[in-house]
């Protein structure tokens, strides 16, 4: 709109102001209506129930000429390639896509890229790989190769009381460390750099009280999951440690592993049932199959599992010395 006898100055400064408002309102609407259109096809999205999970292979009990014992803690990278702890041997093993054996590390003793009581192993994505050490008290970070990198010491010389001892690892969106201290209760949070930086669930916080938390998994919306043994129920929170939701009360019995498929759905193996469950990620049980149901898949005492994409799940069946390559069914569309 011209104002008659308006100066030419404050004629174009109104035209520019309202082509600037304009311009702002258009992309306000087009913010608001894609979101609302990215929101109304995540609605319409309906994950497909699982039907069956069965044994596709089992692998070798041996590695390297010596037996598995006690597998549990399997992670997968980007490439692939599979990271697993044999407990018995004191050792991290790293397979490749074929599950073929490629390198191995550990063994007995208090030295740099030794292990006395290895309990979890987490990968990140610039493939670091994560080892607690129960015993030693350390996480030993490593790179692909599972050449010793460097580690983190739950010890500070001020407050000796302040860290107990590690029961998982895991590492969050923002590349923070996040590590289950059993002892304490809650999950204790370094930095990238190996700095601490806070506690995570503790008395302090505003939920998501852990009674014995044990494996942590990120999710692919980046809330992370955590085992909470002895409650028997899955824990989620935000990349910042916000406590959200937890699900499995009266279902699960001793969370032991969590990984989540290339749809979204969260598997969890149990090692007190010894059964493979899986839920949507609100919580709602979707599936379960092993001792006792329609599938028996003799399982015992799991303590591990990931997701290899292509309905493909790797089960550590710890009791049973053995790794277990299962394909999972789902419903028609």
């Amino acid at each position: 709109m011209i104002l008659r006898g308006a100066p030419l100055q404050r004629v174009l400064r109104v035209s520019s102001l309202g082509i600037l408002g304009l311009i702002l309102f258009t992309a306000c609407v087009q913010k608001l209506g894609g979101e609302g259109s990215l929101r109304n096809r995540r609605a319409r999205v309906v994950l497909r129930k699982p039907l069956a999970l069965t044994i596709k292979r089992e692998l070798p009990g041996a590695f390297f000429e010596k037996p598995i014992s006690g597998p549990h803690s399997v992670r997968s990278d980007l490439a692939g390639n599979i990271y697993f702890i044999d407990e018995g041997a004191q050792r991290v093993i790293k397979l490749n896509k074929e599950f073929e054996p490629v390198r191995e590390q550990g063994g007995l003793g208090s030295v740099l890229g030794l292990f006395r009581a290895p309990q979890s192993i987490a990968v990140d994505n610039s493939l670091n790989i994560y080892v607690a050490d129960r015993e030693l008290r350390v996480i030993q970070r490593f790179d692909q190769e599972l050449n010793y990198v460097d580690k983190i010491e739950l010890y500070d010389e001020t407050d000796p009381l302040k860290f107990g001892e590690p029961s998982a690892v895991g590492v969050s969106s923002t590349g923070d460390i996040w590590i289950s201290d059993r002892d304490q209760t809650r999950i204790v949070v370094f930095d990238r750099f190996n700095q601490f930086k806070e506690f995570y669930s503790d008395f302090s916080s505003t939920g998501g009280y852990l009674v014995s938390p044990g494996a942590i998994y990120t999710l692919g919306n980046s809330h992370v999951v955590v085992c909470d043994n002895r409650a028997g129920k899955i824990v989620m929170f935000d990349q910042f440690g916000g406590f959200l939701s937890d699900f499995g009360q009266g279902i699960l019995k001793e969370p032991g592993d969590v990984t989540e498929d290339d749809e979204g759905r969260i598997w969890v193996v149990d090692t007190k049932l010894n059964q493979v469950f899986c839920f949507s990620p609100s919580g709602e049980e979707l599936f379960r199959t092993g001792t006792g149901s329609r599938s028996n898949l003799g399982l015992t005492a799991p303590r591990g599992i990931t997701s290899l994409g292509s309905n493909i799940l790797l089960i550590a069946d710890t009791g049973g010395d053995r790794l277990l390559v299962c394909e999972f069914y789902l419903e028609e569309e």
